[in-house]
């Protein structure tokens, strides 16, 4: 379907569409980007600089999402898009090219939230679309 089919639904239902975004740095993605003005927009993002800068524009909850509610290590790593909940894998990433991207530069405990628990706290209306960029932990929020 064409962006601009799209966007005719979405306008037709007037922003009646919830957009959740786990792992939000950098901002909403094509071809999210393209109905940002359509969409009723949740941006998750542990990373309390990204956080900040983004929530300028969006509404940001400043957490992880996670199977479970226990705070967790985030591993900020040297390139802050591979940062992650997950320590990464040194032997394994250095097969590959740029693996110094993945080193840790810092970690910090973050509070997490489950899918779940946040469903009926955050949301007034049922999700309909999710992104999720959240290097490995994907499965685990969708357990939670």
């Amino acid at each position: 379907m064409s962006i601009a089919n799209w966007s005719n639904i979405f306008r037709e239902y007037e922003n009646q569409f919830e957009f959740v975004d786990v792992g939000a740095r950098g901002g909403i993605e094509v071809p999210w980007k393209h109905f940002e003005s359509l969409l009723s927009i949740t941006a998750y993002e542990p990373d309390k600089e990204e956080s900040s800068r983004l929530s300028e524009n969006l509404r940001v909850l400043n957490k992880a999402l996670a199977k479970s509610l226990a705070p967790q290590e985030l591993y900020l790593t040297k390139s802050r898009g591979c940062s992650s909940l997950l320590r990464p894998n040194a032997s394994f990433l250095d097969c590959f090219p740029e693996s110094e991207r993945f080193q840790i530069d810092k970690s910090e405990t973050v509070d997490c939230s489950s899918l779940d628990a946040d469903a009926k706290a955050e949301f007034s209306r049922s999700i309909d679309f999710i992104k999720i960029d959240t290097q490995g932990t994907e499965a685990d929020i969708l357990e939670g």
